[in-house]
C-alpha cells in the first residue's frame, strides 16, 4: 500500500546562517526524508541550498526534493550570477548553486519546477520571487521556516502559509 507523501515546505533566510542554524535545517531535512516525505524549497543560497544539499545526501535519486524557481533553470542561473546583492565570493557561490541545481535536474528533471513565464534574467525581481514563494506554499501540506533577523522573504512565506491555514513551524534566530 502506497502512502501519500507529504510535501513539506522549507523556507528561510539566505544570509546570516550560523553553524547552529545549519545543523537545525539539516536535522529537519533528515527527519522529513527519513519518513519518506518530500521537501519543497526555493533554490537560493542559505536555507534552500542547505536543505537541498542534505536531501540529496539522503536521497541521491532526488525524488524527495522539489525546487521551485522563478524562471527556467538557465535563465535563473544567469540572473543569480549577476545579482548585485551577493558581494562576497559571488562567482564561487553562483557556481555552487548552479552545480547543485544542475545535478538535481540531471538526476530528476521533475524536481525542478518553474513559476511564471520569465525568459530574461533581468526580469527576475521581487515580484517573481514572491510568486515563486506563493507557489511553494500552494504546493505544501506544512511549512518549516528558519527565519534569521526577521527576514522579510521568510516572513512572506510564513504569512502565506498561515493565510491558507497551512501549519507553519517558525524557528526564529538572530545572528
Amino acid at each position: 500500500m502506497n502512502k501519500k507523501r507529504k510535501h513539506i515546505g522549507i523556507s528561510g533566510s539566505g544570509v546570516g546562517i550560523t553553524d547552529e542554524i545549519e545543523q537545525s535545517i539539516r536535522g529537519k531535512i533528515r527527519e522529513i526524508v527519513s519518513r519518506d516525505d518530500v521537501i519543497v524549497t526555493g533554490g537560493v543560497l542559505g536555507t534552500d541550498f542547505i536543505a537541498t544539499d542534505e536531501a540529496l545526501k539522503l536521497d541521491p535519486t532526488g525524488e524527495s526534493i522539489i525546487v521551485w524557481l522563478p524562471a527556467p533553470l538557465d535563465v535563473y542561473l544567469e540572473h543569480f550570477r549577476n545579482r548585485k546583492d551577493i558581494t562576497e565570493d559571488r562567482e564561487e557561490k553562483a557556481q555552487r548553486l548552479a552545480g547543485q541545481l544542475k545535478r538535481l535536474f540531471e538526476i530528476n528533471p521533475d524536481a525542478i519546477k518553474v513559476e511564471g513565464s520569465i525568459t530574461r534574467p533581468e526580469d527576475i525581481d521581487g515580484d517573481a520571487y514572491r510568486a515563486r514563494n506563493r507557489k511553494i506554499i500552494e504546493s505544501v501540506d506544512e511549512l518549516y521556516a528558519f527565519q534569521v533577523n526577521q527576514s522579510k522573504g521568510t516572513q512572506y512565506a510564513i504569512d502565506q502559509a498561515r493565510s491558507r491555514n497551512i501549519p507553519a513551524v517558525v524557528n526564529e534566530y538572530t545572528s
